[in-house]
């Protein structure tokens, strides 16, 4: 210690006895430390650049850094592959994307006639397998313009000689050779469609090298970019990556990332080593920037984000990801000039959309609890819903198969809580609740501060006040409920989910304007001046305050109040704030309250009754598709106890109608589009009906499922009747209880087809043998 104080004692720190100012500051030996080898290493870089760690060695390390401070948002151990992967192969124009389209193509060339009819697009096609061969590794983008050129008149013109051949010769007349020649046209126009299909959806990627990844929170964003950057390195690729909220304020963000990676060169070097590695390989490197939106002050990208990406385009072996979360986008992105394309393509992550059944499987036997059997709707598509879910359940189960966020939330806290005990030994009958109390007052720190952050020192001083011990601040950070980063060489401390972080924000903001209050008429009167002009709450009312704290996370924290207001007020936040019936669309406010009403479910969670709540959903939800607007009841119609759930709405107004053609027109007539929607909630529940493994369906799911499944058959469509029908005979064999209440409603219906598929799954039920009782019961009532 003597040894430093005379090292200080000298200049360039003290002349003549009198201070000239610190270089630089630390708050412990271990942080000079560090500062000290920082400074060294950069010397010894300068004077020896052999010192340096291998460039794959320090990919690696930075790698390593991004998995820790992605934290619980990166589920390593519980990935579920999904067809984002097939977008991140044609940006950096991997192997699986080159044989993919060559597959395509060879499959239209196999089938294109050899006779002259075909001579001109076959040339074009050989012009194409020339080019493609010439550049294996698409270093020169190919000319997927042209291609799709060649592809449209290729299915154009199979189509045309399919209708000549069809009108050709009369049907007795149709031999081998006819038939032979019918299905290789028509199998020409179907592979030239398919693979037009593949390249309208992917070849902008390649092409552009730019993805903008958007989605809901906790979609999954941040856990496939830092999946695929460890892929690639595992692979012996190149990719980069970093997160957003670990930037620092102080430096231009080319100089942040590279501060944050540690790279000791300008930001241009470290461009152009990535190119010339990634050139070296005849590969594309990965450069990602995650999580956009949660940089300190966000808006920085909006001056600086173009040029960067025309920095990273000069290199053509370079491709970057961003990733900004959807609420977000018009924030945190540049606004592009009046008919200026966009430097990026937009790809909305799927999250677990597609293979919800495997991903529930996958992350519940991870957490080991059971997974519910119900379809893949709504939030099971969400990866940080599905994790909470699971985490939630352990030892706890809880009422239905889809409870609302707010239960999820508190059986989380519980959770936690016996976690502590166990893991801290904190089981003080004094401190109640003390791991809840901890982050309110955590959450409550940070508003006042008005960062969302907090210094890691600061957060241990209130973890330490409230429960009595060390170590909290590490547990929460173990346990995915906070995240620790550096920002500006200082630790900071960030609840690991934006959703976890909107919630008890929230819940703070509340808990404050609330203190004293008992009835709900206090608390609405309250609230509803908080929320007026000078209010506290004003700036997320209004979008006139774009400097405040509370602007800056308005978009989560509507969706937050939209969920915790009505159970405090008995009111609707949308009919709380000013101007509420102005001519005037606030698309953050409506996109918080629809989205609020997929996280509920219980009746003191809504404001209003089912007939006033419709009315205001429908004012404030996208009404120009009466298809999707349908298709999102269905996914109310299935919630137990939603003032939308299907005994609610949709089964008594169908029963309601006089004729079939009423219902057809109100009905029948939007499902087919729906069929056809791969993503679509009425697809997802027949296919799970229909092919899904339905041992141990709980009621609450199999009536409201089998009511739909059997509406469904009121259809045209024989496929999706079918299907449906199908599903509906599985559905109720293997829950045979619920016929009782089922069968009555639909017995006396007026509609031939949804009388049959009734009957069908009766017969069905009987057959089955499983449960005679409810065989019995259903054979006598009909």
């Amino acid at each position: 210690m003597k040894k430093l104080e005379a090292f200080f004692q000298q200049p360039p720190f003290m002349e003549n006895d009198q201070w000239t100012g610190a270089v630089d500051r630390y708050q412990s030996l271990d942080e000079f430390a560090r500062k000290v080898e920082g400074h060294l290493r950069r010397l010894l870089s300068q004077r020896q650049p052999a010192s340096l760690p291998r460039f794959r060695d320090w990919l690696n390390n930075q790698a390593s850094l991004l998995t820790a401070n992605a934290g619980p948002r990166y589920t390593s151990d519980a990935h579920v592959e999904t067809n984002i992967s097939q977008a991140f192969d044609w940006l950096l124009v991997r192997q699986p994307a080159i044989a993919k389209l060559d597959k395509a193509l060879s499959e239209v060339w196999k089938h294109l006639d050899r006779d002259d009819a075909f001579s001109v697009i076959r040339a074009d096609m050989e012009q194409i397998a020339d080019a493609l061969r010439a550049d294996m590794y698409w270093q020169t983008t190919p000319d997927f313009p042209f291609m799709l050129g060649t592809l449209a008149r290729a299915e154009a013109h199979a189509w045309a000689e399919h209708e000549m051949h069809e009108r050709a010769k009369e049907q007795e007349a149709r031999n081998d050779t006819w038939r032979y020649r019918e299905h290789s046209l028509r199998q020409a126009a179907y592979m030239a469609g398919e693979a037009s299909d593949l390249l309208r959806n992917y070849w902008s990627l390649s092409q552009q090298r730019v993805m903008l990844l958007t989605g809901p929170a906790g979609q999954g964003k941040t856990h496939t970019l830092v999946h695929e950057v460890n892929q690639i390195l595992a692979a012996e690729g190149i990719a980069l990556g970093v997160l957003g909220q670990t930037l620092s304020t102080a430096d231009t963000l080319w100089d942040a990332i590279c501060r944050r990676a540690g790279w000791l060169g300008t930001h241009d070097q470290l461009l152009n080593k990535l190119e010339n590695e990634a050139a070296n390989r005849n590969q594309r490197a990965l450069l990602v920037m995650d999580a956009l939106n949660e940089t300190p002050d966000r808006r920085r990208w909006r001056n600086e984000l173009a040029g960067m990406i025309q920095e990273v385009l000069l290199r053509p072996h370079l491709a970057l990801a961003i990733s900004v979360r959807t609420d977000y986008l018009k924030q945190t992105l540049p606004l592009l000039p009046d008919g200026m394309d966009a430097p990026w393509v937009k790809w909305e992550h799927p999250g677990f959309s597609g293979i919800e059944p495997d991903a529930l499987l996958r992350y519940f036997e991870h957490h080991g609890v059971k997974a519910p059997v119900a379809p893949p709707l709504g939030e099971f598509g969400n990866p940080l819903y599905v994790q909470l879910l699971a985490r939630s359940m352990r030892g706890h189960p809880l009422q239905h198969w889809l409870p609302s966020w707010l239960e999820v939330w508190r059986a989380w806290m519980v959770r936690l809580e016996e976690d502590s005990k166990d893991r801290l030994s904190l089981d003080n009958a004094s401190r109640p609740e003390v791991m809840r109390r901890t982050m309110s007052k955590l959450a409550q720190a940070m508003l006042e501060d008005g960062h969302f952050n907090l210094l890691r020192n600061q957060a241990d001083d209130i973890s330490r006040e409230m429960t009595g011990i060390d170590g909290v601040i590490a547990f929460l950070c173990s346990s995915g409920a906070l995240i620790d980063r550096l920002e500006n060489d200082e630790d900071v401390v960030e609840f690991g989910f934006e959703r976890l972080s909107d919630t008890f924000l929230a819940d703070r903001l509340l808990a404050k304007l609330f203190e004293g209050k008992v009835s709900k008429e206090e608390k609405l009167v309250v609230l509803r001046t908080a929320l007026a002009p000078g209010g506290d709450l004003h700036p997320l009312a209004s979008s006139d305050y774009v400097d405040h704290p509370l602007y800056f996370r308005r978009a989560g924290l509507l969706e937050a109040l939209c969920l915790a207001v009505p159970q405090c007020t008995g009111a609707e936040l949308p009919t709380l704030l000013p101007n509420n019936d102005a001519d005037f669309r606030d698309w953050e406010l409506s996109q918080a309250f629809c989205d609020s009403l997929r996280w509920r479910c219980r009746p003191e969670e809504f404001g209003m009754d089912g007939k006033a709540l419709r009315d205001l959903w429908r004012r404030y939800s996208d009404r120009s598709n009466p298809a999707s607007e349908l298709d999102e009841i269905i996914r109310f119609a299935l919630i137990p106890g939603h003032p939308f759930a299907m005994e609610q709405a949709i089964h008594p107004r169908l029963l309601a109608q006089e004729t079939p053609g009423a219902r057809d027109a109100m009905w029948s007539v939007n499902l087919v589009p729906l069929w056809r929607d791969e993503h679509s909630n009425l697809r997802q529940l027949v296919i799970w009906a229909r092919d899904a493994n339905l041992h141990d369906a709980h009621a609450d799911i199999a009536l409201p499922a089998a009511r739909l499944l059997a509406w469904i058959c009121a259809t045209s469509q024989k496929g999706l009747r079918l299907a449906a029908m199908k599903g509906l005979t599985r559905l109720l064999a293997a829950c045979p209880r619920v016929m009782e209440a089922f069968l009555p409603d639909f017995l006396g219906v007026n509609d031939a087809y949804v009388l049959e598929a009734v009957l069908v799954a009766v017969w069905g039920v009987v057959q089955d043998g499983s449960d005679a009782q409810a065989g019995t019961l259903a054979a006598r009532q009909v």
